[in-house]
């Protein structure tokens, strides 16, 4: 829906990021948590920020450290994980961890006065 021009004080919007936001990343379901955190990045602010926080402290402290899954993820309580198994959480944590490389926030405030649409500014 913030795809399809939904405006960011929809109250749908805000009552699906208020969701988000109040129930935090998820410990058994990286599928959740990845469009979780898309959202909220999109939403962009303070619930953006604490959410990031949250999950970029859990991803980091899952994150296997021994043997050959060393810097890889599994999940083994993830009710969706176990059908891809350690390439499927792989994938989904460095996704969300990258988020803010991938993805500019939808609802981005941007100075119109400074870079006026169709210039670039001059070095």
């Amino acid at each position: 829906r913030i795809h399809l021009g939904w405006k960011k004080d929809h109250p749908a919007i805000e009552r699906g990021v208020e969701f988000l936001s109040s129930t935090g990343p998820s410990l058994s379901n990286a599928y959740f948590n990845y469009h979780s955190n898309q959202v909220l990045r999109h939403y962009g602010g303070e619930k953006w920020s604490r959410w990031n926080s949250q999950l970029s402290a859990q991803l980091l402290r899952s994150q296997d450290q021994v043997g050959h899954q060393r810097g890889s993820w599994y999940f083994s309580n993830d009710e969706y994980g176990k059908f891809g198994g350690r390439l499927f959480h792989t994938a989904l944590s460095t996704m969300m961890l990258e988020v803010y490389y991938r993805q500019e926030e939808v609802f981005r405030v941007v100075n119109e006065e400074a870079f006026p649409l169709g210039t670039l500014p001059s070095n």
